[in-house]
């Protein structure tokens, strides 16, 4: 259980990396335009944050400890913590750290770290206020950003989230599909409620190996009367990855709803 393995486990920890350091995401879109039309962009890769690091002038018991986890993580990992961000990050050194003197029985140690997708997490980030997106139903281009299968509907209103949705007919084949495709940690599902709305089955699986991260779950979208769109099912255990969440009608309902419609409205990814 190498994510149990800290780095720098408190904010005064002496192996805590010196402000000024550069963290940024790297590209993970391959992006391109024909001639006269416009972008487009398609996800390609799941990588994490990266943080360029610098311990300056730290005395000989701290550049050795460095010295020694960077050789016990060559070909593991362990965690770093942003504390300015209280985010916990998996992954390791991207190479060998650099150690120059810096007189005085100094020395100061430089080194990239970068996260790696996939592992497990000491801590998995919940703060979706402050780290999170919404995936809609569309983009602001009119292009779709879930994907159909069967029969959907098209519909806007100001309770649904982003004031527009994807819905069933009322009484739905069963053969209606809709998946969102993203690149992060864990999501949750936004939709209103009404009162000839059905039961929706939601899952979740990891792109890159097919696996189960959320077995498929039932989600109740009846209410009374309309009611605005809200986190309905919340899945934040999961590494960095990209990651298929998929909705299909179950053809049950609440007992006091009068139909079987379902919906696809917006996801939430934490990144």
């Amino acid at each position: 259980m190498s994510e149990q393995n800290i780095l720098n486990p408190s904010a005064t920890s002496l192996l805590n990396f010196d402000w000024g350091y550069s963290e940024g995401l790297p590209e993970t879109d391959s992006v391109w335009q024909a001639a006269s039309g416009k972008d487009y962009s398609r996800l390609q890769l799941a990588r994490g944050r990266t943080y360029e690091l610098t311990w300056a002038k730290r005395d000989l018991a701290t550049a050795l400890a460095l010295q020694q986890w960077e050789r016990q993580y060559k070909r593991d990992f362990f965690t770093l913590v942003d504390w300015e961000k209280s985010r916990y990050f998996t992954g390791r050194f991207d190479g060998p750290l650099t150690y120059s003197p810096a007189g005085f029985n100094q020395w100061t140690i430089r080194g990239r770290f970068i996260e790696l997708p996939g592992v497990a997490m000491f801590s998995y980030p919940t703060n979706w206020t402050r780290d999170a997106m919404f995936l809609e139903e569309r983009n602001g281009f009119g292009e779709d950003l879930v994907k159909l299968g069967g029969t959907w509907a098209f519909n806007q209103n100001a309770s649904y989230h982003g004031g527009s949705q994807y819905n069933t007919a009322l009484a739905p084949s069963g053969n209606e599909t809709a998946e969102w495709l993203y690149l992060g940690y864990g999501f949750r599902l936004w939709s209103a409620k009404n009162n000839a709305w059905g039961i929706a089955q939601v899952s979740a699986t990891r792109v890159s190996d097919g696996s189960v991260v959320l077995a498929a779950t039932n989600v109740d979208l009846y209410a009374a009367s309309l009611t605005a769109s809200a986190a309905l099912l919340t899945k934040s255990d999961l590494p960095l990855g990209i990651y298929r969440v998929k909705i299909v009608p179950t053809l049950t309902k609440n007992a006091s709803s009068s139909n079987f419609l379902v919906t696809a409205d917006a996801i939430e990814v934490m990144q």
